[in-house]
This record gives C-alpha cells, structure tokens and sequence, in this order.
C-alpha cells in the first residue's frame, strides 16, 4: 500500500501520524520524515484530525495516519452523503479531495483502496 501511495503523492507530503506504535511504523513505511502529532492520538476526535491536518487550508496533500473509529467519523463529517459508522479497513487509503467552490469548500472522495494483507 506504501508503494503505491508513494507513487500517487507529490513529493514532500506532510505525513502526520499519531504517537501509537503501530501508526509510527505504520508512516515509517511510507517515509522517514514525519510528524507525530499527540492530538490524532487514540481518542482524538474528528475535529482535531482535521486541525492537526489544517483542512481545509493545507496547501497540498497531507496523510494521516492515525486510528478507529475516529478516521471514520472525519470522512463522515467531510463527506455528507457517507453513511454514519463508516470504518476504515486496516492498511485502507482513503483520499479525500477539497475543492473550494464559491464561498464554501467541498470535499470529495477521490479514491479508496484496501490492502489485500488484511
């Protein structure tokens, strides 16, 4: 999954990855170079996710690796016609998009894909 997100990204994208073990060696997979942010730590909530990720004022792209089920209710709450409870399969990439249109920004599903080692 690391390869192919490397892959799709341009380089220099901020991976911000929660302090868990497994979410460090999770980003360590797809770069040596991230920030380990304590607020998308277990716990963290949708609205602290998209903080740490400054959405939707990032220049750019930013990864995100962080846990269940809050990765759920942030594409939740960014993608109003998901449905609640939505969860995100181990090793999943979920690529949400932000468009800004007239006044307001919208955010868009652009890709999903699951590991198949899961």
């Amino acid at each position: 999954m690391a390869g192919w997100l490397k892959s799709q990204l341009p380089e220099n994208t901020p991976v911000l990855t929660s302090p868990a073990q497994r979410a460090r060696q999770t980003a360590m997979a797809l770069c040596h170079d991230f920030d380990i942010v304590q607020e998308i730590g277990p716990g963290a909530s949708a609205n602290q996710i998209l903080a740490a990720a400054d959405w939707p004022y990032a220049q750019g792209a930013v990864v995100v690796v962080g846990h269940q089920p809050t990765l759920g209710e942030t594409a939740c709450l960014l993608l109003s016609t998901m449905p609640s409870g939505l969860f995100f399969n181990k090793g999943a990439v979920w690529w949400i998009t932000c468009q800004k249109k007239k006044s307001t920004f919208v955010a868009e599903l652009c890709t999903v894909k699951y590991s198949e080692m899961f």
